[in-house]
């Protein structure tokens, strides 16, 4: 199953979770690189991320999310339960006839 989490971040950072990003990011690019986590996206404003990830269920699901470093801090998130997700790396290849 895939499901996209919204997580509404904290105005301000404290020097805690500052100290935290670098693991954070060395743990999603490990699950990018695995295939479990899809997107990642951060709002410009810092206000919003949004992941899509892939799991078994919602229990493997929290599972992940709280194997991320910085899951302490996010606390105020919402799951929703994807259907499909199509991105530009899931289109069909494009067949030349040359």
């Amino acid at each position: 199953m895939e499901f996209m989490i919204t997580y509404r971040l904290p105005e301000e950072l404290n020097e805690e979770m500052i100290r935290t990003i670098p693991a954070h990011r060395v743990k999603v690019n490990t699950l990018i690189e695995a295939g479990v986590i899809k997107s990642y996206s951060l709002a410009h404003d810092r206000s919003l991320l949004w992941m899509v990830v892939e799991a078994i269920n919602e229990t493997d699901l929290e599972a992940i999310l709280q194997s991320l470093p910085m899951s302490e801090y996010f606390f105020d998130y919402e799951v929703l339960p994807l259907m499909f997700v199509l991105t530009a790396s899931t289109e069909m290849p494009h067949i030349s006839l040359n």
